[in-house]
Order: C-alpha cells, then sequence, then structure tokens
C-alpha cells in the first residue's frame, strides 16, 4: 500500500510539473517608453512634483512622454521646434508654451528633465554647449531623455557631473528588462495557484480515498495508470 501511495505522489507531482510547464505561457505585454522614463526620473528626482520639463521636437513619442512626465506631478512644459507652429499645437494640448527652436539653450537654467527628438543629422546638445550651461544652473541634476533616430544629444554629456543621459536603445534595454522581470512574477503567481490548487486536491483525496469527486479530472485515470 505505501508503494501504490508513493506510485502516486510521483505521478501526480509530474502531472503538476507538466501542466506548470503547459500553463505558464503569460501574454507578450509591453513597456513604453514614457513608462521608462518616469521610473527614471523618479530615481533621480525622488518626485517629480513642480519639476519642468523641455520637449525639442514635437513628434509623437516626445508626446507621450511628456504626458506620462505630467501624470506624475512633473509641473510644466516647454517645447521648442523647428516649426514654431507645430511647437504651438503641441504646447496647447500639454498645457505648455512654446518657443523658438533657437531659444531652447536660454531656459536650460530652470528645467530638470529634456525630452529631444528632432530629425537633425548632428548633435543639437554635445558636451562643449551643455558644459557652460550646467554652471547656469549650479551643476543641478538633469535628466536627458535622446529619443531620436539619429542621436540629439552627444554621449561625451554623460561624463559631466548630474548629467544623466538615456537614449533610445537604453530605454529599450530598461523596458525590456522591466517586462522580463514581471513576465517572471507572473509565471511564479501562475505556478503558486497551480500547486496549490494540486496540493487542495491531493488533501481531499487523502481524506476521501473512495471518492472520486475530490480528484481533479484526469486525475484517477492517470493515477491508475502509474500503479
Amino acid at each position: 500500500h505505501t508503494g501504490s501511495r508513493l506510485n502516486k505522489a510521483f505521478q501526480r507531482a509530474f502531472n503538476v510539473a507538466k501542466q506548470i510547464r503547459s500553463e505558464t505561457n503569460i501574454q507578450r505585454g509591453s513597456v513604453s517608453v514614457g513608462s521608462v522614463a518616469v521610473e527614471l526620473a523618479e530615481k533621480i528626482f525622488e518626485s517629480l512634483r513642480d519639476r519642468q520639463v523641455m520637449v525639442i521636437g514635437a513628434g509623437d513619442t516626445s508626446e507621450k512622454t511628456a504626458r506620462a512626465l505630467l501624470s506624475r506631478g512633473a509641473h510644466s512644459i516647454i517645447v521648442s521646434n523647428r516649426s514654431y507652429d507645430r511647437a504651438q499645437v503641441l504646447a496647447r494640448e500639454l498645457n505648455g508654451r512654446a518657443i523658438q527652436f533657437d531659444e531652447w539653450a536660454e531656459e536650460f537654467k530652470k528645467i530638470d528633465i529634456v525630452i529631444s527628438s528632432t530629425a537633425a543629422p548632428h548633435y543639437i546638445l554635445d558636451r562643449v554647449k551643455l558644459e557652460p550651461l550646467m554652471k547656469l544652473r549650479k551643476n543641478q541634476p538633469l535628466l536627458l531623455i535622446d529619443i531620436a533616430v539619429p542621436r540629439d544629444i552627444e554621449p561625451e554629456v554623460n561624463f559631466l557631473e548630474n548629467v544623466y543621459l538615456y537614449n533610445i536603445d537604453d530605454l529599450q534595454a530598461i523596458a525590456d528588462d522591466y517586462l522580463k522581470q514581471r513576465r517572471r512574477r507572473e509565471e511564479i503567481a501562475r505556478c503558486e495557484t497551480i500547486i496549490r490548487d494540486k496540493v487542495r486536491a491531493l488533501l481531499g483525496a487523502e481524506r476521501h480515498p473512495h471518492s472520486a469527486s475530490g480528484l481533479p479530472s484526469g486525475f484517477g485515470h492517470e493515477s491508475s495508470r502509474a500503479v
């Protein structure tokens, strides 16, 4: 009888493992550039309340990223674009204000976060230009989100004190990592649910050995074949 019980237990454990493998196929999700930008900003500034954001280039991803920051408490938006009309349109949508494209550097003294996405064929911000601007800002932390392809911001600026630059590749890598972690948490929760349900069923079967109703569908046939 002991051998028979062990056989049944092993068979049931095998079936649980098989079910876990077949049923933990988590649907593919997505993590937006905006949500990653918010996460990074909150790590750097702790709170986004009253933080000022500048959008350089009025593209769709820039707009979504700006909206994500506003939703978490960012105070105001300044929009700069080569087309001033387009800058005005986006500024109205974001309850911000538009400035001429050649004026954006003058606003740096009060800006905390920059989202840049122009179609420029060259860097619009490099270390030589940013270094004196950072001194004007008294080296307060500055988060630069460069989602342009090709890049708007020279990677060398990352070597300046209190400058945090993330380009689109960095953001995508972080998003992928978040997604993997989320899927893993979901899979673990799913596995725990399957195991918990099976344990309840097995305990019920032990208490009522002559009742098939205590077993999940298919358990009785599979365990009898294992004996």
